[in-house]
Parts: structure tokens; C-alpha cells; sequence
């Protein structure tokens, strides 16, 4: 399973997974920037993670007909 959504086309404005795939946002401070807050989503259950948008949209595609 992938364990993070960075490079994913569907990851959403809202923090969210445009595929609709259940992902979770977490939150890592860094000691080194004054506990400056790193913001990742991962995903929670097994996705495609399309790196183009041609392979978002044949994702997208076949998660309707489904």
C-alpha cells in the first residue's frame, strides 16, 4: 500500500481524495523550524495513486461504472 498521496492527481483541494478512497491527515511538527507543522494525507485503504492526469481521469472513469 502507498504510504503517502504527495504526487497523486487526485488529491483534493480539501485535503481529500477525489477518487473517493477513505485517506487521513496527519500532522508532524519539525523541532527544527520552531515546531513548524508538516501537513501529509496518507491513504487508509489501497488506491490506484494516478501520477498523470490521463490515468486520473481513466481512474475516475472507472470508479463510476463500478
Amino acid at each position: 500500500m502507498k504510504k503517502k498521496c504527495d504526487g497523486c492527481r487526485a488529491f483534493g483541494r480539501s485535503n481529500s481524495c477525489d477518487l473517493g478512497y477513505k485517506t487521513e491527515i496527519r500532522y508532524i511538527p519539525i523541532p527544527a523550524l520552531n515546531n513548524w507543522i508538516l501537513e501529509r494525507m496518507v491513504p487508509l485503504e489501497q488506491c490506484p495513486k494516478p501520477r498523470t492526469y490521463n490515468e486520473y481521469y481513466l481512474q475516475k472513469k472507472l470508479k463510476i461504472n463500478e
